[in-house]
């Protein structure tokens, strides 16, 4: 039995020296270690953090600070989807005026249209204002705001039918210069989650174009 005790003792010291030169010889590399519920990996790039960790001991390409922007691309991020966010809140409300006071020959068909994309604009104010939130950071709320920030401007109550459909038509066009510019700023800095939910816009806005405009060519 003491003969037992004796080998279990030298088999810990043995392993325990073993781990000592593995953990010199890892950090002596630059390599990746992380520990996750005791087991120990290595990855080719850097040193650990606390338990579960990773970092780099490469030359990060840019300070880490919210989801992987620092602040100052962060607010250049921010401040597009904000002009976004004027410009949607007021092509919104002219949506609804459309809605409610279009009259004439194409009230059924416009009244429906107006509401379609007013319903689809709130949703994606929405998702705009809720990106923003995710950096941190407020979005644009006030009436006041969305005045005048915003490239779309308010219009009348007694528009023909005709004339809302061009004032759509306008809007349409500012909103996708904007989310265009929006789309290739995020872009550049990475920022492939806002890119993906602005193609999804363009996308949307280039298709109601083609179908309002075809439905006021004499």
């Amino acid at each position: 039995m003491d003969q037992v005790f004796t080998n279990l003792g030298k088999t810990r010291s043995i392993l325990m020296t073993i781990s000592f030169h593995i953990k010199v010889h890892l950090s002596s590399r630059k390599t990746t270690i992380g520990i996750v519920y005791g087991h120990v990996y290595a990855k080719d790039q850097i040193i650990f953090k606390d338990k579960l960790n990773i970092m780099s001991t490469k030359s990060e390409k840019r300070v880490f600070k919210k989801l992987g922007y620092n602040k100052n691309e962060s607010e250049k991020i921010v401040a597009s989807l904000n002009q976004l966010l004027a410009n949607y809140h007021v092509h919104y409300q002219k949506l609804r005026n459309f809605h409610w006071n279009v009259t004439g020959g194409d009230f059924f068909d416009l009244h429906e249209k107006f509401e379609e994309l007013y319903t689809e604009s709130f949703a994606n104010i929405d998702l705009i204002a809720e990106r923003i939130r995710v950096f941190g950071m407020t979005p644009y709320s006030l009436m006041k705001d969305y005045l005048k920030y915003a490239d779309i401007k308010e219009v009348s109550t007694d528009l023909s039918s005709k004339e809302m459909v061009n004032e759509v038509l306008k809007d349409f066009q500012i909103l996708v210069d904007n989310m265009n510019d929006c789309a290739v700023k995020v872009a550049d800095l990475g920022d492939s989650a806002t890119e993906d939910m602005l193609i999804a816009f363009i996308k949307s806005v280039e298709l109601h174009h083609w179908m309002l405009t075809s439905f006021i060519k004499d």
